[in-house]
């Protein structure tokens, strides 16, 4: 019986033990329908930086939302957003509390000051061309179940990417939209350089 607890346990610790080669994947943005132009912004938990990676790779994968793939090409560009520590103010109204005498009171906002880093950009392709339904202009007859993912080498990046940190997908699209997952593939070893 002091046997089998024995390999019992020392399973356990070499599961606890990350290899070298042993990967972790975190993900910011699960199939988040991109309709409209502008920000799509998720909060990512990666690592908490004590590990040590040889590669870190980005993959964002591009799918038809519910309503369909948009019928044009947009720039989408994949950012992080690292936090400054910096607290920004503008008004965001003034009140006239009254006229005789003149009293006011002003209203402020605070934003949080980001500095983006671009990590990835593409150009969607054109949602009509893809569409089964259009399959006598020549396309391959793509249907509401396409999809590509994009592979991109982030290593350069691993002292951002710790603890919590703002991955934003800015999709400039004016019509319909696409949808994206962005999954982050932390591979355990000794990084090429610091």
């Amino acid at each position: 019986m002091k046997k089998i607890y024995f390999i019992l346990l020392t399973f356990i610790i070499q599961q606890a033990n990350a290899s070298i080669g042993d990967t972790t994947i975190v993900r910011s943005h699960n199939k988040v329908d991109q309709t409209w132009n502008g920000n799509y912004d998720r909060l990512a938990k990666f690592p908490d930086g004590t590990q040590s990676f040889s590669k870190i790779y980005m993959e964002y994968t591009l799918s038809c939302p519910s309503s369909g793939c948009s019928d044009w090409d947009y720039d989408v560009n994949i950012s992080l957003l690292h936090n400054t520590g910096k607290i920004d103010t503008v008004v965001s109204r003034i009140d006239t509390l009254s006229t005789s005498p003149l009293v006011t009171d002003t209203i402020w906002k605070y934003n949080k000051v980001y500095n983006p880093f671009e990590m990835g950009r593409y150009i969607t392709p054109y949602g009509s061309y893809m569409n089964k339904r259009n399959a006598g202009y020549g396309t391959a007859g793509f249907d509401s179940n396409w999809r590509h993912t994009f592979i991109y080498d982030v290593t350069d990046f691993a002292m951002l990417l710790k603890d919590s940190v703002l991955i934003r997908s800015n999709y400039r699209g004016w019509s319909s939209g696409f949808q994206c997952t962005i999954d982050f593939v932390f591979v355990e070893g000794t990084p090429a350089r610091k």
